[in-house]
């Protein structure tokens, strides 16, 4: 099998496993417009949040601490800035990594997205 092809189904093949966990286990939900008002109520409440990440181990059932987030709101004269941090370490193939996610959402006072920039990196 030649390189190029390998590389054509190593691309195709995580694509197809990244499509599957998502529909398997999907990282959000939708909101109903019900649900806005009480968003943006929270959301007005400036500050730094901070939550710890845990995983429940399958084999144990026992709660796992795998990471940490944290978040903060500020506002600007346009709308909102809203950053987020988290760092995660995670067992995968039986090595384990860190993984770094940051993130910076740009919002209108109606909290109607107005850019997203998103990064998800090893760190050491």
């Amino acid at each position: 099998m030649s390189a190029r092809i390998m590389k054509v189904f190593v691309v195709v093949f995580w694509a197809v496993m990244a499509v599957w966990l998502v529909l398997r286990q999907p990282a959000f939900s939708i909101q109903t417009t019900d649900d806005l008002a009480s968003m943006a109520e929270t959301a007005a409440k400036e500050g730094e949040t901070w939550a710890g990440i845990y995983f429940r181990d399958a084999a144990t059932g026992k709660l796992v601490k795998i990471g940490y987030s944290s978040s903060e709101e500020t506002t600007t004269e346009k709308g909102y800035v809203i950053t987020g941090d988290s760092r995660l370490r995670i067992n995968t193939q039986g090595t384990q990594a860190q993984v770094r996610v940051a993130s910076k959402i740009l919002t209108d006072h109606d909290y109607r997205l107005l850019s997203l920039d998103f990064r998800c990196s090893p760190t050491r």
